[in-house]
């Protein structure tokens, strides 16, 4: 009930007020007496109060933003329900005022960090609110990233190590939203996170941002689950609204790979892939090289016309090449999607350059004998179509009887 008159006076507030701000008079000062009530359900409702009114009251409350301040200040260090509505108040001003007026509200960077990172905040019975408040954080650095400027280095360690946390022990949904930050972040403000230096949390990860952001990224696309009978089942669209990691990271890749540039994004990129290799080599798994194929095709395409192209072709054709022949099947099914890719961004100069290793291997791929699985045949073909499309007679003509015995 209460809740629901706290709604319905946040409405009507709004409403009266949008009129004419000096239409109720005594709104502000009993709100400023009920952010200080001894229950926490009366200082959470003033707080959303406060949000849905800023709008109208923010010329009104311009020389009071140090009340503001310290009203919200307080409120961080309070019940979660509570953060999450100081944190609502807080980033509905920030909306109204000039960035050199929102500057007043940087001395509360700290304490917005502590509210979403404490202990009380990362437990599981929190994780809705948690949530929530992360994501009002990913809002912010959508629209004011400038705003964390003078501890951006702490924020973004911080995501980071919450990004990177072991699936079980933080909440999937709050290293999602985590990820989510480093990537607006990236795409909002790319000079500023370029020289974004991460700190290491607990002997976590440490680098640049692109390193470490990529760093995450792949760890994320490392928890593909197994699955048995994927070589013999039709490829589907997931229904399911679950975001899994492996999706997640591999899409958040892609976008930190454009945001960054290629002479941030690529070298890191490529160092995490060889890194995967080393470990494919030492018989670590075939989510290893999974995972290094699909960072390619997530990467390939920031490559083209830059001085890394020659170099990134190169490697790409040799790597599949040698794990087209790996025994798993969704390797092999990779190795093609990294080629395709390949294909089709760098095309032709690939197909010109590299089209006597590439041919062989895409009609191997196509035969049953050699790929019994008929989802990589079919990728094959993909693959082969995308060689096609961008070659040039000459190289078609040379290849016509391999293709055609």
């Amino acid at each position: 009930m209460r809740r629901k008159m706290g709604d319905a006076l946040a409405e009507l507030a709004a409403e009266i007020l949008y009129e004419d701000e000096t239409a109720w008079p005594t709104l502000l000062p009993s709100l400023m007496q009920l952010v200080r009530h001894p229950g926490a359900s009366q200082r959470e409702i003033s707080l959303e109060v406060f949000a849905r009114i800023a709008e109208s009251v923010t010329p009104t409350l311009k020389g009071q933003l140090g009340v503001l301040v310290e009203i919200f200040q307080a409120s961080l260090s309070d019940t979660v329900e509570v953060r999450l509505s100081a944190l609502k108040a807080l980033t509905a001003f920030l909306g109204c005022l000039e960035e050199s007026e929102a500057s007043v509200f940087h001395s509360m960077l700290p304490s917005i960090l502590v509210a979403v990172s404490d202990p009380v905040a990362v437990a599981p019975q929190a994780e809705t609110q948690t949530k929530e408040m992360l994501e009002i954080l990913v809002e912010v650095a959508e629209y004011n990233p400038r705003f964390f400027r003078p501890v951006v280095n702490d924020f973004a360690s911080y995501m980071v190590a919450l990004a990177s946390a072991g699936s079980g022990t933080v909440a999937d949904s709050l290293r999602h939203v985590a990820l989510e930050w480093l990537c607006t972040l990236a795409e909002a403000k790319p000079t500023m996170a370029r020289k974004v230096s991460i700190t290491p949390n607990n002997g976590g990860i440490a680098g640049s941002f692109a390193q470490a952001s990529m760093q995450v990224c792949f760890a994320m696309m490392l928890e593909i689950e197994e699955d048995a009978e994927w070589a013999t089942s039709e490829e589907e669209v997931s229904e399911s609204l679950d975001v899994q990691s492996e999706d997640l990271g591999s899409q958040a890749l892609d976008r930190l790979a454009r945001a960054l540039g290629p002479k941030q994004a690529i070298p890191a990129a490529f160092e995490l892939v060889n890194q995967m290799l080393q470990r494919e080599a030492s018989g670590e798994g075939w989510r290893f090289p999974y995972v290094a194929l699909l960072a390619m095709c997530q990467t390939v395409e920031g490559g083209m016309g830059t001085e890394y192209a020659a170099q990134m072709q190169a490697q790409v054709v040799a790597c599949a090449s040698r794990l087209l022949h790996h025994t798993s099947p969704r390797v092999r099914f990779m190795a093609l999607q990294a080629l395709g890719q390949l294909l089709l961004d760098h095309g032709p100069d690939v197909q010109r350059e590299h089209h006597a290793e590439i041919v062989p291997m895409l009609c191997q791929s196509m035969s049953e004998a050699t790929n019994p699985s008929p989802r990589v045949r079919s990728h094959a073909a993909a693959a082969t179509i995308n060689f096609i499309d961008f070659c040039e007679a000459p190289e078609l003509k040379l290849h016509k009887k391999r293709a055609n015995p």
